[in-house]
C-alpha cells in the first residue's frame, strides 16, 4: 500500500485588480499571488475501491463535490488507470476566505498523485487539468512563492523575488465565497 503525506498552503493576492466582466462569466484580473506557510495537510492512500475524499470540516464538500475529487477524477481519466485512492484533507486553511485552500489542495493532490503512481502525465497536461478544475488552481502548479496573475487569474508569469513577507492574517466569523464576492462587484459596477 502506497501512501504519501503532503501540505498545501495558503496564498494571499497582494494586490488585485478587478477589471471587466468577460463573456464566460469570469472576471478579468490582475493580481500578485503569494503562497504563505498557512498549510492544509493532505494523506494519500492507496487503499479501499475507487476514489474517496473526505474533509475534516463539514463545511467543506465532500466524495464527488470536493475540488480534489474533480482534479484527481480528471487525472485519472488523462492517464487511463483506474487507481483505488483515500485521500484525506486536515483543514487549516479557513474556508471562504480568499485564501484559495481548496485550490491548492487540488494542484498538490494532482501533482502528488502523478508523482507517486508514475502516471507520467506531462506538466503541460496537469496545467489544463489544474485550469479546467478551477482559475485559482493553475497558480498553484507554479514552483514559485510569488506570480503575476491575469485574465481570469490563470495566465500567470513567476516573480522571482527574494523576499521574506511577515503577514497577519485576520478571519471574520463571517465567510463569503469568491463567487459572492465577484457578484457584489457586479451589481455595484465597480469596473
Amino acid at each position: 500500500m502506497r501512501e504519501i503525506r503532503i501540505f498545501a498552503p495558503a496564498k494571499i493576492n497582494l494586490y488585485l485588480d478587478v477589471l471587466d466582466k468577460r463573456k464566460d462569466g469570469f472576471h478579468n484580473i490582475e493580481t500578485i499571488f503569494e503562497k504563505i506557510d498557512l498549510l492544509d495537510e493532505i494523506i494519500i492512500k492507496e487503499k479501499g475501491k475507487g476514489l474517496k475524499v473526505r474533509a475534516s470540516l463539514a463545511r467543506c464538500d465532500q466524495a464527488r463535490g470536493n475540488i480534489v475529487y474533480k482534479a484527481v477524477a480528471a487525472l485519472l481519466r488523462e492517464a487511463k488507470v483506474k487507481l483505488n485512492l483515500d485521500i484525506e484533507i486536515k483543514k487549516h486553511i479557513p474556508v471562504s476566505a480568499g485564501l484559495g485552500g481548496g485550490s491548492s489542495d487540488a494542484a498538490s493532490s494532482l501533482r502528488a498523485v502523478n508523482e507517486l503512481f508514475k502516471l507520467g502525465v506531462p506538466k503541460k497536461r496537469l496545467f489544463q487539468i489544474a485550469l479546467d478544475t478551477g482559475k485559482d488552481v493553475p497558480f498553484f502548479m507554479v514552483d514559485a512563492p510569488f506570480a503575476i496573475g491575469k485574465a481570469a487569474g490563470e495566465s500567470l508569469e513567476r516573480l522571482n523575488l527574494d523576499y521574506s513577507l511577515f503577514h497577519i492574517l485576520v478571519k471574520p466569523r463571517i465567510s463569503l465565497s469568491t463567487r459572492l464576492m465577484y457578484a457584489r462587484i457586479d451589481k455595484r459596477r465597480f469596473f
